[in-house]
């Protein structure tokens, strides 16, 4: 089955937009949500089947000083780390990942991403999070991103 062109187009724009939140010479670093949740609803729009997962990233992590201390949503041992990427169950829950090269030396669109890296938590409903009030909601950013001005308002 040939997979739908439109997917590549999104994921092209999407990334663009992370790209230009993170720096554009910078990886993704912490955006996995943002942008899962950017080509969800640009998916759905679309008609274009598709999950949004919640789970691990297990594959490589590269870094020349250490970096993985920086990543505050790691395990202990940071041998895994909390991360947001989308399937798709029409082409065998193919993995489409914009951010996985915040982690290592990868393609910024990684699709079909190879599924040893990734580790399934559970699936991700956007749908149930863009219903709650925004003062409910938990920010999707790390908490040091997270602008202290407006979450005050959100209180």
């Amino acid at each position: 089955m040939e997979i739908d062109p439109r997917i590549m187009k999104i994921a092209r724009e999407v990334r663009r937009d992370v790209s230009k939140a993170s720096g554009l010479h910078c990886p993704p670093k912490g955006f996995c949500s943002e942008a899962s949740l950017s080509i969800s609803s640009r998916l759905s729009r679309a008609g274009i089947p598709h999950r949004v997962v919640v789970g691990e990233w297990i594959g490589p992590v590269e870094s020349d000083d250490d970096e993985s201390e920086e990543y505050d949503w790691a395990d202990e041992d940071h041998e895994s780390y909390t991360h947001i990427w989308i399937e798709f169950p029409q082409y065998g829950n193919a993995i489409l990942d914009v951010t996985a090269d915040q982690f290592a030396d990868l393609p910024p669109i990684h699709f079909p991403a190879p599924a040893e890296n990734y580790r399934f938590v559970r699936e991700f409903d956007p749908a149930v999070y863009l219903s709650l009030e925004p003062r409910l909601r938990i920010p999707l950013r790390r908490r040091e991103e997270v602008n202290v001005r407006r979450y005050r308002r959100l209180k």
